[in-house]
């Protein structure tokens, strides 16, 4: 990863006493897992330096740098240096650290026939992922554009359409109604009281952890007392969670039996279906016309919200 695109001076190079990074070079990450990562550094078209925490390597006549990188990308190198790494916040592992691990030193020629077996073998395997993502990635489209046509077409497709009057839904069935969403669900209905002890466990939710794709992918256990602060909204199974901040991230879900009584964060505005099937909620705020709607009705730039 190239992290931005800033440039010093000849002067600041030279009085930092900076190293510049070749192609070819192979630099390891010395900071946060996998600790030890490493690459090979292509052409970039310009002269190169990189971070403290990224150390470069130049194998001797002894070692092919292909077979070296794919020593340092494998779980049991991995495995081994988040083991001998240190730090609270941050883990990392030390220049005399990384000098003193043991790697296989077989001869230069099998390291050569090694490194191209692997480069062979993982480059199909990586196609494969390829393809399947792109087929992943047609299939979303596919489920998305299913959804869009049923939640604002309905299933007949003889049916007399209607303009809506709504820009996002266009044209819809002759006998359908539109209503304001805040007349057919509770918007953040219940929320955690000031009033529990210190010692009070809450589940947590937060947005970041949330996605149209993978639902709750994760939650944080606290102590009420030490909680966050937008720890505030309560949740029940068949509520529709829908982030107001940044909505275009999709963090997007319906919350199941698993989760109800969990808390989520107030960046998420918690929908309770009162007047609307659940399920129906559920689709409308999936689809990408109605997301496209409130992206457009965002205001700010670093945080755009509703």
């Amino acid at each position: 990863k190239e992290q931005g695109r800033g440039f010093i001076s000849e002067y600041t190079f030279e009085d930092l006493n900076c190293t510049e990074v070749f192609p070819g070079d192979l630099v390891m990450s010395r900071l946060n897992k996998p600790i030890g990562r490493a690459c090979i550094i292509p052409n970039l078209g310009h002269r190169i330096i990189v971070a403290v925490d990224n150390v470069i390597l130049r194998p001797n006549q002894n070692f092919e740098r292909q077979f070296l990188l794919h020593v340092m990308n494998s779980d049991g190198y991995s495995t081994y240096t988040d083991l001998i790494s240190r730090g609270a916040t941050m883990q990392r592992i030390s220049r005399g650290q990384l000098g003193n691990i043991n790697i296989p030193a077989p001869s230069p020629q099998e390291q050569t026939q090694i490194a191209a077996y692997l480069d062979y073998k993982t480059g199909l395997i990586d196609s494969i992922i390829a393809q399947k993502e792109d087929l992943i990635q047609k299939l979303k489209e596919q489920r998305q554009a299913i959804i869009n046509e049923a939640i604002t077409k309905g299933l007949n497709p003889d049916v007399k359409l209607k303009d809506s009057g709504i820009e996002w839904l266009g044209d819809i069935p002759e006998h359908w109604e539109v209503k304001k969403l805040k007349y057919v669900v509770d918007c953040n209905k219940n929320t955690l009281a000031d009033k529990y002890e210190e010692d009070f466990n809450i589940n947590y939710i937060e947005i970041g952890n949330v996605s149209i794709d993978k639902g709750i992918e994760k939650t944080e256990g606290y102590k009420y007392s030490e909680a966050p602060s937008r720890a505030k909204r309560i949740v029940k199974t068949n509520d529709v969670i829908i982030s107001t901040v940044r909505t275009y991230l999709k963090a997007i879900t319906t919350i199941t039996e698993e989760y109800n009584d969990y808390i989520a964060s107030t960046g998420f505005a918690v929908l309770t279906a009162t007047k609307i099937s659940h399920q129906f909620l559920s689709l409308i705020t999936q689809s990408d016309s109605f997301i496209d709607d409130i992206i457009s009705k965002s205001v700010g730039v670093s945080y755009p919200a509703i």
